[in-house]
């Protein structure tokens, strides 16, 4: 008895499309994350330069990760 493989050409390329969605999701909540610690340890006053308050400043890096 033979068994045949039906070959779906457009498989390979939808299961790289999602990878690659999944991994610039994964990259965009890291750099996020990144950006609202280095907002957590700024100063005061580099705080005042970029016109944020402090209070601003903790509730924005109090966010989740994955948030938008």
């Amino acid at each position: 008895m033979q068994y045949r493989v039906r070959q779906d050409s457009g498989g390979a390329s939808r299961a790289q499309a999602l990878l690659q969605s999944v991994w610039h999701r994964l990259l965009s909540w890291h750099q996020k994350r990144q950006s609202r610690r280095v907002l957590r340890d700024l100063t005061d006053a580099e705080l005042i330069d970029i016109g944020v308050t402090r209070a601003d400043a903790r509730r924005e890096a109090n966010k989740s990760f994955f948030w938008d």
